[in-house]
């Protein structure tokens, strides 16, 4: 657990993948995950809903505090979300990948695989790469690319016996462990930042009142916008209250 006493994992409950946020009080909320970062809803048309919802968008301009993996944080202005290249994308698989066995590894870019969803009959592509929860297949029958989100599917099956589930998707993202090919973008030091989505563990904000909020990343729209599902906690105050029912994030 971090200093802030803050600890970000994902976990599954059935095929919904769940993202929980714990402090030290003892309080828990969650919500369900966004599945990646294609089309999300907007949520300006009824704000007052959206922060009943605990979701809040992030614009280009705002000041941020990503807290990484390792505990180390990046400071500085909010420049967007941007996809890899494909070059950069083939680096950043292998350093994700360098310190897991190849035997424990999900199908790799490039790979065939097959696509059991939970409605209809599977169909076989060529991965291009993981999305934020979820993945990007070229579908044979279709010559396009599609991108599947992990609660679309019953299992995917690559070369061998190996099957992956849902659940153990989301387990593999949770730890770090599926490369992401979409990044974030933060000026910083002088210069843009470009940090891949599956290294950030959350984002602090910084408000209008000087308030720092952190936030799990659940969604948003490439290039411009990213959703937040607040943990509820500023970080300029040491204590939180509980709440009632978690909120339910779906459709994403």
């Amino acid at each position: 657990m971090n200093r802030n006493g803050l600890a970000f994992r994902a976990a599954c409950t059935g095929l919904i993948p769940l993202v929980f946020m714990v402090d030290f009080s003892g309080c828990a909320t969650s919500a369900r995950a966004s599945q990646d970062l294609g089309p999300a809803p907007h949520l300006s048309a009824d704000r007052t809903a959206a922060r009943e919802l605990g979701l809040v968008e992030l614009h280009v301009g705002t000041e941020v505090e990503l807290l990484m993996r390792g505990d180390s944080r990046i400071h500085g202005e909010f420049r967007g979300v941007e996809r890899m290249s494909a070059e950069r994308y083939a680096m950043h698989v292998d350093s994700v990948w360098a310190s897991v066995a190849p035997e424990s590894r999900p199908p790799a870019p490039g790979a065939r695989v097959t696509i059991h969803p939970r409605r209809g009959k599977p169909w076989t592509g060529e991965l291009i790469g993981y999305a934020f929860r979820g993945l990007e297949v070229l579908r044979d029958d279709r010559h396009t690319p599609v991108l599947v989100r992990f609660d679309q599917l019953s299992e995917l099956s690559g070369a061998g016996d190996r099957v992956w589930t849902p659940a153990t998707l989301d387990e593999e993202a949770a730890a770090g462990r599926l490369p992401a090919f979409s990044e974030l973008v933060v000026r910083a030091y002088g210069e843009a930042q470009r940090i891949p989505l599956d290294r950030v563990l959350f984002v602090s904000y910084r408000t209008s009142s000087g308030q720092w909020i952190a936030g799990a990343i659940v969604g948003g729209l490439l290039g411009a916008v990213l959703v937040l599902y607040l943990i509820g906690h500023s970080m300029s105050h040491a204590s939180q209250r509980c709440a009632g029912p978690p909120p339910v994030v779906s459709g994403w």
